[in-house]
């Protein structure tokens, strides 16, 4: 049987957005891959591709128990669509990054225009 998932976005993250950690991303416990999927019982981050190719058997046995009540796990469906959402945010994290860099080389290029005295159309408000 497939391991069962559930998101972070489903999880109690108060704590590691106290600490900033808004967008956790972690590393799959068998494949490596990055991840925003969890196996709630081992807290353990498991991605969808593997974990319809693992068994809940594969993953360690946590050293203590989870205290709380277990969010219910997605179904296929819901992790194909929360996958969408984790690419599309993956995207507009770096295309917002990419946009930062453009937008210094810009502020330092009219900088130099302006040094030398040229005129600067649409320029940075």
């Amino acid at each position: 049987m497939a391991i069962p998932l559930v998101h972070e976005d489903d999880l109690d993250m108060s704590f590691a957005q106290a600490f900033g950690a808004d967008d956790l991303v972690e590393a799959c416990f068998f494949c490596q891959a990055k991840t925003r999927f969890w196996h709630h019982v081992s807290n353990q981050p498991v991605c969808p591709s593997c974990a319809t190719a693992h068994v809940v058997a594969d993953l360690p046995v946590p050293e203590q128990k989870i205290k709380g009540r277990a969010p219910k796990p997605l179904s296929l469906a819901q992790i194909d669509l929360r996958s969408q959402n984790d690419l599309i945010r993956a995207t507009e994290t770096e295309l917002r990054r990419k946009l930062h860099f453009l937008m210094c080389d810009k502020r330092t290029l009219h900088r130099k225009m302006a040094d030398a005295k040229m005129v600067i159309k649409n320029p940075i408000e």
